[in-house]
């Protein structure tokens, strides 16, 4: 009754019955197997031994399954690992694979490797697993998918991934390094101590309508190198967080925010649907540039929309497309103040609106371009708007702009000290509506010029133009001359200081359509004599008026 090979006898004997059906064993007696060596000699034995081990060897492997230790398909990008790789003939395994991180074998076993691996900041998606053995190799397509820092604000104790989310203040102890993206899912997070982020990573949520950080802590980003990038997207801080931003460059989407960002120290950042919510200062730009597009600021209280300024050059700040409204100045542009220190920094405004703030533009140093802007007051804030662009130490170029309601001055030039290199205003295709003075150049000097072309100065109580100081003012419209100047007040223009006499204007000015160089007063006439005093003299008829 011998109906197997001593092979198999010898297996049975050992307990080795994987693959031996149940019709066999029913009809082999312990006797005739053989059992405790029977009917075997011993070097037989040793022979199986060596042909089973062989047969071990030379089976290709399976992956059946790949999960981490606690049962989870998901890990975390950045982050340490601990698997579970089942399957068949895995017991000769040499090194395991996760995408293209080498694991570290824990133990082996004919149906287990467990090892564990450490997932490279910056990946993201699925990847493949893969086992070498001594015969062969074995690879899981998609066997795992790689996850950002996922962010729960109920979690606790989590390994970061969607199936096990990690909790945001859990940040303060093991931060996410550049490459990384923290990704914040739905509801109101809150801290209650200092949460410091490095530069480098993403850090986004669901929504601004959706994610909302909040609580009594510091929200930190600590930049390094100005090469790593940090973008906040699809999110709110509410106050008290401080999102304070200190070097390098940062993209902000979709973000509303109630509390400031600062970029400093030679970064670069965009903002791109933004929306501030004061009061404080909506962005704050020191040595350093921002785009800022598509954005609103509102409701600043005492502080400044936009504050951009340093000691270095290169500094810049554009905007597009950006509403500033209820602030003290809606972008304020400043330098270092120093006798005989050059411009330093610079604004460009374009297709925005400055509504009821005290000054729209404030240059201090620097230059800046006001272009297809309206500034005026729509009388929705307390805040009361005085002067639309105010220049103590910077040169303006504004073109196509429209500005109204202004209580003082459409804008106003005057330098801070004697030191200063002078002050140029050019103004073309602007319409300035109100106020008591249209322009306001005073307190300037031989340096500073002002250049009006193709405007409408109207509506002002005292003068369209009032000059005081001794700068060049040029009203020409030699290259517009079917676009002139319109200047409808009562005064065109008002000087402070003495000239020397070349011409007096003895009688009222009927200005019945009447062209002066590049100038076309109102078809009105005056009831008293124009504030020309207590003289003028014009250079000449193609370069313009100068005073």
């Amino acid at each position: 009754m011998r109906y197997l090979d001593d092979h198999v006898i010898n297996r049975a004997c050992r307990g080795h019955l994987a693959g031996m059906t149940n019709r066999y064993l029913l009809f082999i007696p312990v006797a005739v197997l053989g059992c405790g060596g029977a009917g075997m000699q011993p070097d037989e034995l040793d022979e199986l031994d060596e042909l089973e081990s062989v047969q071990a060897d030379t089976a290709a492997p399976v992956i059946t399954s790949v999960m981490t230790d606690d049962g989870f398909r998901q890990i975390r990008q950045d982050g340490l690992s601990h698997l579970v790789v089942r399957g068949n003939h895995l017991d000769t395994a040499t090194s395991v694979t996760v995408g293209a991180s080498l694991a570290e074998i824990e133990s082996i076993a004919p149906h287990e490797v467990r090892a564990s691996v450490f997932a490279p900041p910056g990946l993201l998606g699925h990847v493949d697993v893969t086992v070498v053995t001594a015969a062969g190799t074995a690879t899981r397509p998609d066997a795992l998918r790689v996850t950002p820092w996922v962010m729960s604000p109920t979690a606790v104790g989590g390994h970061g991934t969607f199936q096990s989310p990690m909790n945001l203040c859990d940040l303060e102890f093991d931060p996410a390094q550049p490459g990384d993206t923290v990704q914040l899912l739905a509801g109101v997070y809150e801290c209650s101590s200092f949460l410091d982020l490095n530069d480098g990573i993403t850090f986004e949520g669901a929504g601004r309508d959706k994610t909302l950080i909040q609580g009594s802590f510091v929200f930190l980003i600590a930049f390094g190198p100005a090469t790593a990038t940090t973008t906040i997207r699809d999110l709110t801080f509410l106050a008290p967080v401080l999102p304070d931003v200190l070097v390098g460059n940062l993209v902000v989407e979709r973000v509303t925010s109630t509390i400031r960002f600062f970029i400093g120290n030679g970064g670069n950042a965009r903002f791109d649907r933004y929306a501030f919510e004061g009061p404080g200062t909506g962005v704050e730009v020191e040595n350093a540039s921002a785009e800022i597009a598509n954005s609103t600021i509102r409701n600043c209280g005492g502080s400044d929309g936009i504050a951009l300024g340093g000691t270095q050059s290169g500094a810049h700040a554009t905007l597009d497309n950006v509403v500033i409204e209820g602030c003290d100045r809606g972008v304020f542009l400043t330098g270092p103040q120093f006798p005989f220190s050059q411009l330093i920094g610079s604004v460009t405004i374009a297709n925005s609106k400055l509504i009821d703030n005290r000054i729209g533009v404030f240059l201090s140093d620097g230059t800046a371009t006001v272009q297809n802007t309206e500034i005026r007051d729509d009388e929705t804030t307390p805040q009361i708007p005085e002067t639309g662009i105010v220049t103590v130490n910077g040169d303006v170029n504004v073109v196509g702009a429209r500005i109204s309601g202004q209580r003082f001055a459409g804008i106003a030039v005057s330098l801070s000290s004697f030191f200063d290199p002078g002050a140029d205003l050019t103004v073309s295709g602007t319409v300035i509506d109100g106020g008591t003075v249209g322009i306001g150049f005073g307190g300037t000097d031989e340096l500073s010029s002002l250049h009006v072309r193709s405007s409408k100065i109207r509506g002002q109580t005292v003068a369209a133009v009032a000059v005081g100081g001794d700068s060049t003012i040029d009203l020409s419209s030699a290259d517009t001359p079917d676009d002139p100047n319109v200047f409808s007040t009562v005064s065109g223009f008002a000087l402070s200081d003495g000239r020397t006499f070349v011409s007096p204007f003895h009688k009222y000015i009927d200005a019945t359509g009447t062209r002066l160089n590049g100038v076309v007063f109102p078809t009105q006439l005056l009831d008293g004599p124009v504030s020309l005093a207590p003289y003028f003299r014009i250079a000449s008829s193609e370069s313009g008026i100068r005073f």
